[in-house]
């Protein structure tokens, strides 16, 4: 399938307050991370707590800040990490 673009709601902590962007969804094998902006998770109130080391597409590593959101899609949240990212993540 690739990727697709859908309406998601993100959130600091379960039945918060949620705001709703327009996502990037990657299907392939492998994809597991969520990334966002890193001023649109400050806004949110969410906090990195880790760093981890990942390589970027044009071979560049760089170490990246990481923290733990809520996502809704439709009426189902679940809780997973966010890697705090470039400003044109959205």
């Amino acid at each position: 399938m690739g990727s697709f673009h859908t309406t998601i709601a993100v959130g600091k902590e379960r039945g918060g307050a949620y705001e709703e962007v327009t996502a990037q969804v990657d299907t392939r094998v492998g994809s597991f991370l969520s990334m966002m902006p890193a001023s649109f998770l400050r806004k949110l109130g969410i906090e990195s707590d880790m760093e981890e080391e990942f390589t970027l597409a044009d071979g560049r590593r760089q170490k990246l800040p990481i923290g733990n959101v809520w996502i809704r899609i439709g009426s189902e949240e679940w809780p997973g990490p966010v890697i705090f990212g470039p400003e044109d993540r959205f």
